[in-house]
C-alpha cells in the first residue's frame, strides 16, 4: 500500500460550495445596494420660481430624481410649495406643501389666474399624496391636459387587453405559467394606480378643455 493509499478519497462537496457562493452573492449584492443608497443622492431639479400677480406669493416646483436599489431603477417624486415672497415679509419665508405626487417625473404647470387665484395643470399620472385647495387666502384648482383624461378613460379596455396578450403567449407555450402570473400581476398593479388616480382627477380636477381657470367655482 502507497502513501496515497493509505487515507480515503473524499469527493469535493459540490452542493455545499453552490450554497456559500449563493450566500457570497447575496451579501456581495446587499453592501453594494446599502453603498449605493448612501453614496448616491437624490437629484433634485428645481423649475423657476413663480410669483403671485401682486408680488405676494411665490411657488416653486421641485422634482426629485432618486435611484432605488442596485439596477438603475429612478423614483420621481414631484413637490409644489408656496411661501410669502421675501419682498412682501421681512420674515424668513417657511415654504408649505400644497402638492406631492409620487411616481410622477413631470411637475404640474403652474399659473396665476390672480392674485388670489393658482392653477396648478397635472401634466403625469402618479400617486397624489397632497392636493390642498387652499392656502391662507389663496385658492387652487387642478386642471389634467385633455390627452390624460382620455388616456384614463382607456384603462379597463387596455387592461383586458394586456391580460388577452400574456394569456396568448402562455397558450402558445411562450410563457411560463410562473410568468403568466407575473405578467397579470404586474397588469394588475398598474390599472390599479391608473384607476387611483382617475377617481383623484374626479373628486379634485377639471379637464382642460373645461374653464378649469374659473374660480368662482373650483373644484
Amino acid at each position: 500500500m502507497t502513501s496515497s493509499d493509505s487515507f480515503p478519497r473524499t469527493r469535493p462537496n459540490w452542493s455545499k460550495r453552490i450554497v456559500v457562493t449563493l450566500g457570497c452573492v447575496a451579501i456581495a449584492a446587499l453592501i453594494v445596494s446599502l453603498f449605493i443608497s448612501r453614496v448616491i443622492k437624490c437629484d433634485e431639479i428645481e423649475e423657476p420660481s413663480i410669483w403671485s400677480p401682486d408680488g405676494r406669493w411665490v411657488v416653486k416646483s421641485m422634482t426629485k430624481a432618486c435611484p432605488a436599489g442596485p439596477l438603475s431603477v429612478t423614483n420621481y417624486d414631484v413637490i409644489v410649495t408656496i411661501s410669502v415672497s421675501p419682498t412682501a415679509s421681512s420674515a424668513k419665508p417657511s415654504p408649505e406643501r400644497i402638492f406631492e405626487s409620487d411616481g410622477s417625473s413631470s411637475p404640474p404647470t403652474v399659473t396665476w389666474a390672480s392674485p388670489h387665484a393658482l392653477v396648478l395643470k397635472v401634466n403625469d399620472e402618479g400617486a397624489i399624496r397632497i392636493s390642498r385647495h387652499e392656502f391662507a387666502n389663496v385658492a387652487i384648482n387642478y386642471v389634467v391636459p385633455k390627452w390624460l383624461w382620455d388616456n384614463l378613460g382607456k384603462i379597463e379596455t387596455d387592461h383586458l387587453q394586456q391580460n388577452r396578450e400574456s394569456e396568448e403567449l402562455y397558450k402558445s407555450g411562450k410563457m411560463s405559467s410562473d410568468d403568466l402570473r407575473i405578467s397579470l400581476q404586474i397588469n394588475q398593479d398598474s390599472a390599479d394606480e391608473w384607476t387611483k388616480f382617475r377617481q383623484w382627477v374626479s373628486e379634485n380636477a377639471s379637464h382642460e378643455n373645461d374653464s378649469a381657470t374659473d374660480t368662482s367655482n373650483p373644484k
